[in-house]
């Protein structure tokens, strides 16, 4: 049934469609089918990636981010979201979300100098509800090995 349900969304947000393939996926991959969790990921991007662009300016897209940027890397493809994510600090320079995004997908990534930078503007624009988390993010980032 939950397989049906990920398979014809029409009542869905894309936002619930997207944590719904999260999980049909894990439960293909737990299954051992693989190719399955990999398509399902791919057509639950289609989805999303169709409702950022139907959106209407950059804020109302970004709300679909969070779950591109996972999907993004459950498919093994950490390039396509921080393509995403360049393109979001590009027009929301003042997003302290997009910035702290953008550098989880660096530092994923590998590319710890460049996902420091973006976590310390991340932390210069913060409100002081998230400055914390993101400061002890950075902390994080910046330990040695």
């Amino acid at each position: 049934r939950l397989v049906g349900v990920a398979e014809n969304p029409s009542t869905l947000s894309p936002n619930e469609v997207g944590e719904l393939c999260l999980e049909v996926a894990g439960l293909f991959r737990a299954g051992g089918d693989k190719a399955r969790a990999l398509t399902t990921l791919s057509q639950c991007v289609l989805r999303l990636e169709a409702a950022a662009s139907a959106a209407v300016g950059p804020d109302e897209a970004s709300t679909f981010d969070h779950l591109r940027i996972n999907l993004y890397l459950s498919l093994g493809e950490p390039d396509r979201a921080k393509e995403m994510l360049d393109e979001r600090v590009q027009h929301l320079p003042k997003s302290a979300v997009a910035w702290s995004r953008r550098a989880r997908v660096l530092r994923h990534m590998g590319l710890l100098p460049e996902a420091i930078r973006s976590m310390e503007k991340a932390v210069a624009l913060a409100p002081a509800s998230r400055r914390a988390r993101y400061e002890k993010t950075l902390a994080e980032m910046k330990k040695p090995n």
